[in-house]
């Protein structure tokens, strides 16, 4: 048997360990590098994840930004609109016949007019709580009416002669108004001999002096309007002046369909009045309640656009 030499076996056996650890670093590195690859993969992963989060939160913060912006707006409008008492009184108005016709739809049988239901009942009592409410607002409506005498732009009509009888009518109206509404809430306050009836039915026929006044001082704005726009038509726009011009047109345009607004509420008045201006208009009624509710209804609906328009 042949004996190796004692050198080349530490020589081989030093090789073999070498060889040995370099394998074993070699497959280190691999895992190394694997691991790195790994979690360069996780992190792209991660960070895409966070760009879409991030997105997400920015696109969510927006709609919220573009809600509370809406609704900051429609407060800021609601709160200029019930700051003039005009506006109140127009939504009392609709809110009142509104009331009264979800009365007369809910009712499912009725007897000499007077609903049976429960619900119709009241609906119906509060309809007429409300219609009393604006008595109590017509109250603020004396110094609009000694001011519209004394100042000569009124806030009635830019005519004098017309602001005048629209003036001195309500100057009439508002303390036969305030007479029957005290006569009804309050009749320990007014004298006996006072007619609550006879006060309303008069103050109502002075409230008609004002409305066919308004109604042919309104009719007469709106030719005006009509013969302006016609002329800013035909008149030539200079190249300087287009966007001046469209801009009046516009306007005016926009006066023209407020004043036609105007007309058609004076014209569903026009009945009503009538009606309310007849001598014991309860017990004998010209209108049917229908007819009379309908039209009010009909006028405090076009009212309440015109004020929002």
């Amino acid at each position: 048997i042949k004996h190796r030499h004692p050198k080349n076996f530490l020589c081989n056996l030093w090789m073999s360990s070498l060889r040995k650890r370099n394998k074993e670093q070699q497959t280190s590195e691999v895992e190394q590098t694997e691991k790195f690859r790994w979690f360069d993969n996780d992190r792209s992963v991660n960070s895409i994840a966070k760009t879409q989060l991030d997105d997400m939160t920015t696109t969510h913060n927006q709609n919220d930004t573009t809600a509370k912006s809406t609704i900051d707006k429609f407060l800021s409008a609601t709160s200029s609109y019930c700051a003039n008492t005009n506006n109140i009184d127009k939504s009392l108005k609709l809110m009142s016949y509104l009331l009264w016709f979800l009365s007369k739809i809910s009712s499912s049988n009725t007897s000499n007019g007077i609903p049976s239901n429960k619900i119709s009942i009241g609906l119906r009592k509060l309809s007429a709580e409300i219609s009393f409410t604006r008595y109590v607002l017509r109250f603020f409506g004396m110094p609009v009416t000694v001011d519209a005498l004394r100042n000569p732009e009124s806030p009635f009509s830019k005519n004098k002669t017309v602001n005048k009888i629209m003036a001195y009518s309500m100057l009439l109206y508002y303390p036969l108004e305030y007479m029957a509404y005290a006569k009804w809430k309050a009749p320990e306050l007014v004298p006996e001999k006072v007619n609550a009836s006879w006060c309303s039915m008069w103050s109502t026929r002075l409230w008609m002096i004002y409305i066919i006044t308004d109604m042919i001082d309104s009719r007469k704005n709106v030719q005006t309007l009509i013969k302006e726009k016609v002329k800013m038509q035909n008149t030539k726009k200079e190249k300087g002046n287009q966007v001046v011009k469209s801009k009046e047109l516009n306007e005016i345009v926009h006066k023209i369909k407020f004043a036609r607004l105007h007309l058609l509420r004076c014209a569903l008045f026009t009945l009503p009045a009538v009606h309310w201006s007849l001598p014991n208009c309860e017990v004998n009624p010209w209108l049917r309640e229908e007819v009379l509710k309908g039209l009010t209804l009909s006028e405090s609906i076009c009212c309440f656009y015109q004020s929002i328009f």
